[in-house]
């Protein structure tokens, strides 16, 4: 997490590597791992189905799954506890 620390605020492709309920996260090419919570996608309410493993946008129905690839920002990284948070772009 530490070398992320100075990245807050750049942009990065990553792939959806895991879908929860409260959120889903995403690898960056150069493995490291962040989650996109739910609470940051303003957008919609996204509910998750367990029955596929996504979460959709209850009206827009977008829908993001595994192997997906997706535009982040890097939002915080919490060195002590070794997470990063992403912002979708």
């Amino acid at each position: 997490a530490r070398f992320m620390e100075k990245k807050i605020g750049q942009h990065y492709q990553g792939t959806v590597v895991g879908v929860a309920n409260f959120g889903f996260f995403v690898e960056l090419d150069n493995t490291v791992e962040g989650l996109v919570p739910c609470h940051s996608l303003t957008d919609d309410f996204y509910r998750y189905d367990d029955g596929t493993m996504t979460l959709e946008g209850e009206n827009n129905h977008r829908k993001f799954h595994m192997g997906q690839k997706v535009n982040v920002v890097c939002t915080d990284v919490d060195v002590p506890r070794g997470k990063i948070t992403f912002g979708l772009e």
